[in-house]
């Protein structure tokens, strides 16, 4: 199964690229910056090229938002197929306060950088994952076997189609302010590890589902 590494590293502005943590989110024609239920601007947290080796997703873009203020993690439901437009949160949730992008190859803009970041580009690598007892690496990456803090997981989308691997976020994986902003790191769902699951039909760029763990 694909696997691929993602690691940070320094760059300027200019030579950002495509796959970044924090500065300029390269969007679809017609999307807009994504805003919470309280009426703030999500922070903008990574985007990534998926490579063409991943399953059904490969060669899609990747953007992962979230409310710096309604940062709680996700709980999961209680039943296997997800609510309908699950994306803009559920009656026993409440209201999302994430937004998580899976676009296919189309126009696209770029906006404005995310202010609340350091900018960083993301390299992504292939990797070999051994996973003897069925669970993956916890590390930042894409495609490959989730590592399964807790009880594996499996959902259906609201379409009825399977949910999808895409790839994970470590627990407790620090997104730097600036460093000319003194505001602490951030985290994505609350410091928990996340298992980016996505509809196998893509049936809405949005139908993304965030499985966390501790």
């Amino acid at each position: 199964m694909s696997c691929y590494r993602v690691r940070p590293r320094r760059a300027p502005p200019e030579a950002l690229g495509r796959n970044t943590i924090g500065g300029r989110p390269i969007l679809a024609r017609g999307q807009v910056w994504p805003r919470c239920h309280c009426d703030a601007r999500m922070v903008f947290f990574f985007q990534l090229d998926l490579p063409p080796g991943l399953p059904l997703f490969g060669g899609h873009h990747l953007l992962v938002f979230q409310c710096a203020e309604h940062a709680a993690s996700w709980l999961p439901p209680d039943i296997e197929r997800l609510p309908t437009r699950f994306w803009e949160g559920d009656p026993n949730n409440g209201p999302a306060s994430w937004s998580i992008l899976v676009n296919r190859p189309a126009p696209e803009l770029t906006l404005e950088p995310e202010p609340r970041l350091a900018a960083a580009a993301l390299t992504v690598t292939p990797m070999t994952e051994a996973a003897p007892d069925g669970r993956g690496l916890p590390v930042f990456k894409l495609g490959g076997v989730p590592s399964w803090a807790g009880e594996v997981e499996r959902y259906r989308c609201s379409c009825g189609a399977a949910m999808h691997f895409v790839g994970q976020i470590p627990e407790q994986y620090e997104f730097a302010a600036p460093d000319d902003d003194d505001r602490l790191p951030l985290t994505l769902f609350g410091g928990h590890e996340v298992y980016l699951h996505a509809c196998g039909n893509r049936c809405d760029p949005r139908a993304v589902w965030p499985i966390c763990q501790l």
